[in-house]
């Protein structure tokens, strides 16, 4: 597999591999290479210090291996993180820019159908009755509902999604830690990142309650009720809170089918589902994971580069 041809067999067997498989609940050998960026497991860190920043000045060697600490290489590039609102407010503020600008936002509408004019999409219909003259067409959404719109099947296995569920706790004392956030991969926790607002800000400084979330991937949309109760044990054993401290406020929250689990089956599909949409017309840009790209911010600057450059406008 892709994995023990880079990090060696016994790196890939007794680490890498049963991570992903945590993660995913798939077998390794089924996982496409792309799941191991997908979970920021490009690089293992399993030396000290001085031997890590030796060995890292290999090029070839650099890519693979993570330094011992965050401290021991931090990057100059400032990172930012909304003081109000959490990240959805980047969204929100993009959205009211371009409304701003004057540009037609219609969101939640339906796409029913399209108008074609040799190559080319000339029109979108929606499922109320209104439409919209198309020049260039950015798709972002998954591929499937685009070919279903031509009526075009392609037989394939229906995809594997890990459900991502949020606990969303306040505590009455201060965090043991001054990370940002951490992502766990140890063996038999529920616990797959946690996220700790106030260390983000100067608000770490200010006395509780402080308050973080815990993300844990499932496979069901209804979690075991004891989960709760064995994600705190977890945040004590991590060292993130304390024994003594208490939650003031709990809430718990599940965001359905957030990570397709990419196996070699569902990559090797979406790249023919890519290549039959490409066929339908030629102003449609596919973007987005169903084209390969996995993170938002990706994303974002994924389309902002290809309608600077097109060829269309």
């Amino acid at each position: 597999s892709y994995g023990r041809q880079v990090y060696g067999q016994t790196l890939f067997d007794l680490i890498l591999g049963p991570v992903m498989q945590r993660l995913t609940g798939v077998e390794p050998n089924h996982l496409h290479y792309q799941s191991l960026s997908q979970f920021s497991l490009t690089r293992i860190n399993v030396f000290d210090a001085q031997s890590s920043r030796m060995l890292k000045q290999a090029p070839e060697l650099d890519d693979k291996l993570a330094y011992s600490s965050f401290r021991d290489n931090q990057s100059n590039i400032t990172k930012y993180y909304p003081k109000h609102g959490g990240v959805g407010e980047w969204t929100n503020t993009i959205l009211r820019r371009i409304s701003e600008l004057g540009v037609d936002l219609r969101p939640s509408a339906k796409i029913s159908g399209f108008d074609r004019s040799g190559e080319a999409i000339s029109a979108l219909h929606f499922e109320d009755g209104s439409s919209l003259d198309c020049d260039l067409m950015v798709w972002t959404a998954p591929i499937v509902h685009f070919l279903r719109l031509n009526e075009i099947e392609l037989k394939s296995p229906p995809p594997k999604f890990k459900h991502l569920v949020l606990f969303h706790l306040v505590y009455d004392r201060k965090f043991e830690t001054d990370l940002h956030w951490i992502t766990c991969y140890e063996d038999g926790f529920l616990t797959y990142r946690v996220t700790c607002y106030p260390n983000i800000s100067n608000e770490k400084a200010a006395p509780p309650p402080h308050h973080l979330t815990v993300e844990v991937l499932a496979d069901d949309l209804e979690p075991p009720a004891d989960w709760l109760t064995r994600v705190k044990e977890e945040l004590v054993t991590i060292g993130i809170v304390s024994r003594e401290a208490r939650t003031i406020h709990e809430v718990r929250q599940v965001l359905p089918f957030v990570f397709p689990v990419p196996t070699v089956e569902f990559v090797n599909s979406q790249k023919d589902s890519l290549k039959a949409a490409q066929s339908v017309a030629k102003n449609v840009l596919f973007l987005g994971r169903g084209a390969g790209t996995h993170f938002q911010s990706q994303v974002l600057k994924e389309v902002y580069d290809n309608l600077c450059g097109s060829q269309i406008l």
